[in-house]
């Protein structure tokens, strides 16, 4: 069966159960009872428009005028929040697959070249073959200057974040025990004081896992310890153009103290005692 008109016999056509129309349909409403594929643009030409789903219509997708989309999950029934799932339907994942995309781009920007490039990306990336007892996958943040977006931090599998470019935060909290670097130096570059607040009072110098001194609150008196034994403790300075040892104490004579210079008591009333009974 076809309908047209003289310039144009089948505009609409139906054969084996199957409604085709060649031009625009326009109507106030419109049910359709099964599949329906549409060949080109949908245009749903009002402010308040939205799209349902599922038997009972608790799935919708809202008009947000000049802004964008709701999604929403009609149901008001506890537990029941809007859940949107990126899938992907390979059947074989390996390492560095894609799961899911996120891209942020500004296509139209006038100015091209750079600007026109996806500026923004969050990536789900397979951090292995996929088995029965294996999905490991990181998330990876992607963020450009004058590029296409690229890889700036990620979150791995384990729940390591590693960040490019340095890392600000207002307050850090470590649940753990240790604070590693991987190479070279680490520096604390503090605009004000630092402050080391330990529970026991209690500061180690260590190397290479070593405890080599100890700065500790012991009572009532402050303790500076060498922990290696005959190690001495020394005082260095730098004048005259170099450093050198201006007092030294000597463990492994228990004690002996060895000065570089001259000893200088600034007081009238001091005194220096002498013997194992002062």
């Amino acid at each position: 069966t076809t309908i047209g008109h003289t310039d144009d016999t089948d505009l609409v056509t139906f054969a084996d159960s199957v409604l085709t129309v060649a031009g625009e349909l326009e109507a106030s409403s419109l049910d359709i009872v099964g599949n329906t594929d549409i060949g080109n643009d949908i245009y749903m030409s009002s402010d308040d428009c939205l799209i349902s789903m599922g038997a009972n219509f608790e799935v919708a997708i809202y008009h947000d005028h000049n802004n964008g989309f709701f999604f929403r999950n009609e149901l008001t029934t506890a537990g029941t929040p809007m859940v949107i799932t990126l899938q992907n339907k390979e059947a074989d994942i390996a390492i560095n697959d894609k799961l899911g995309v996120i891209n942020f781009q500004a296509h139209a920007e006038s100015q091209g070249t750079d600007a026109v490039l996806v500026a923004a990306g969050i990536e789900a990336v397979s951090e292995g073959d996929f088995s029965s007892s294996n999905n490991a996958t990181k998330l990876s943040f992607k963020t450009a200057a004058s590029e296409a977006a690229a890889e700036k931090m990620t979150l791995s599998s384990a729940g390591v974040l590693q960040v490019d470019g340095g890392l600000k935060v207002d307050n850090i909290t470590i649940d753990g025990t240790e604070l590693d670097v991987s190479s070279g130096d680490f520096t604390f570059d503090i605009a004000g004081s630092l402050s080391l607040d330990t529970g026991d009072g209690q500061v180690e110098l260590k190397e290479a896992g070593t405890t080599v001194a100890q700065f500790k609150q012991r009572s009532s008196d402050f303790t500076i310890e060498t922990k290696v034994n005959n190690t001495d403790l020394l005082f260095r300075c730098e004048g005259g153009g170099t450093d050198f040892t201006a007092m030294y104490i000597d463990s492994s004579d228990l004690g002996t103290v060895i000065l570089n210079n001259d000893l200088t008591l600034d007081s009238d009333s001091c005194v220096l005692k002498f013997g194992d009974d002062q």
